[in-house]
């Protein structure tokens, strides 16, 4: 149990990390963009995945979002 609350809290600073570098003027070259955004998508496809997960686990209450 503990390695999976460190394994979430390790997910949630590295997209805030992630976000921080956006937002500081990270502009992915127009070859990497696809890269980039191909990247996001199967991250986004693995978090709503946990969130299911999750939302069973609890019945709903985690999910809130």
């Amino acid at each position: 149990m503990e390695a999976t609350l460190k394994d979430i809290d390790v997910a949630g600073a590295i997209c805030r990390r992630v976000r921080r570098r956006l937002i500081g003027g990270l502009t992915p070259s127009a070859e990497a963009k696809a890269t980039f955004l191909h990247a996001w998508q199967e991250t986004r496809l693995a978090f709503e995945a946990l969130g299911e997960q999750l939302d069973r686990l609890e019945g709903g209450a985690c999910g809130a979002r």
